[in-house]
């Protein structure tokens, strides 16, 4: 019968051991190497979006279309309401896409289309989306060609007040894309009607003129 014997273990690699526990200094100066790859990496990311921003910022495209005159005409009521005209002269800039309808941005969503002041140009104005007056028109308009629409709203649900007393204001609608060339925003003074802010009072009316790039504004604070 044969004697069994304890197997005895088998000895370690010394390469193993100094790869686990290695902290000569050539290794540790090796792990503290500054990752000079990735920082490039993350500079140039961060310089493409730099330069992405200032683009946009920057970019400005051709509109298709220009307002050549805008003007709004505001006439208080006695229940408060507003009897508005519109009038633009519209120019088409764009040869291959016409022109055939046009929205404006209302004062809010309590509006009624009344009368079509310009048939001849005009076909409809109806509701859009509660916010906007869509203008379809007779014809359609490319490369240059302008019409001259007008038409009248009436605008509930405007008349504010605060610790001060009562106010209107209100904002014409204004287009993201398309400047205007030249705009007057008019407010019929009338009793109890103190002033309108940065207006001018002429021939019965406070006047807001000038001109907008694509996205301003202009606001009637009476």
């Amino acid at each position: 019968m044969s004697k069994k014997t304890k197997n005895a273990s088998p000895p370690l690699d010394p390469r193993a051991k100094n790869d686990r526990n290695d902290y000569s200094e050539s290794t540790v100066r090796a792990k503290r190497k500054f990752p000079r790859k990735s920082v490039i990496i993350l500079s140039v990311l961060i310089l493409l979006q730099i330069i992405a921003i200032a683009l946009a910022i920057i970019y400005t495209p051709t509109p298709l279309d220009v307002i050549k005159e805008y003007n709004v005409t505001v006439t208080p009521r006695g229940d408060g309401t507003l009897w508005i005209e519109y009038d633009l002269t519209w120019q088409a800039l764009d040869p291959k896409e016409p022109l055939t309808w046009v929205e404006i941005g209302m004062a809010n969503e309590n509006f009624s289309p009344q009368t079509i002041l310009t048939p001849e140009t005009v076909k409809s104005v109806d509701r859009q989306d509660d916010l906007y007056a869509n203008v379809d028109l007779h014809g359609s308009y490319v490369g240059g060609e302008t019409l001259h629409f007008a038409f009248t709203v009436v605008q509930y649900d405007m008349l504010c007040r605060d610790s001060q007393g009562y106010f209107y204001e209100f904002v014409p609608g204004w287009f993201n894309e398309i400047p205007i060339e030249r705009y007057n925003f008019r407010w019929k003074a009338s009793e109890g009607c103190l002033s309108v802010e940065g207006a001018t009072l002429a021939d019965g009316y406070w006047t807001l003129s000038g001109s907008l790039a694509p996205g301003g504004y202009d606001t009637l604070r009476v």
